[in-house]
């Protein structure tokens, strides 16, 4: 098992991962190879010798202090067995080498394992958006401070 940056060639495996797991809000095809291209964007895969296991998706814009977690995919098979902290590690790891400040997302308020993930990693919530989905439910934005800022922005 080994995490790594995502490639054009995983583009199907990531498709499949989302049709897998969500019904509204996919990332098509199209928008897996914008963020591949993308310098402000990282994939990231976990992968085991049968194939994906989960994805983290980033953003790091360089005039922000934030770097996103724009999405993190765990494949039903693998759920529960800490891929997500993993790939949440990784992007702590992502944001100290780009130099970020903090680390922010945005999580279905109705997802209470996800949000219990993101807590149990040092995340706390720091504001709610109302009719944010597709599908108009609401999430909570959430940060993750580093380098002793505590400031959302």
């Amino acid at each position: 098992m080994r995490i790594r940056r995502a490639r054009p060639t995983d583009i199907p495996a990531l498709e499949r991962l989302e049709h897998e797991l969500y019904t509204e809000d996919l990332v098509d095809a199209d928008e897996w190879a914008y963020h591949l291209a993308n310098p402000a964007h990282e994939v990231w895969l976990y992968e085991d010798g049968r194939g994906l296991l989960a994805d983290l998706l980033l953003t790091a814009r360089a005039a922000s202090t934030n770097l996103r977690i724009e999405g993190i995919a765990v494949a039903k098979r693998a759920q529960g067995k800490g891929y997500g902290k993993r790939l949440i590690d990784q992007a702590k790891r992502r944001a100290k080498a780009r130099g970020k400040a903090r680390i922010t997302l945005e999580v279905r308020r109705d997802n209470a394992r996800a949000v219990k993930v993101y807590r149990d990693a040092g995340f706390r919530i720091v504001g709610s958006l109302p009719g944010y989905y597709e599908d108009g439910g609401d999430a909570v934005r959430m940060l993750y401070p580093l380098r002793g800022s505590s400031a959302f922005g």
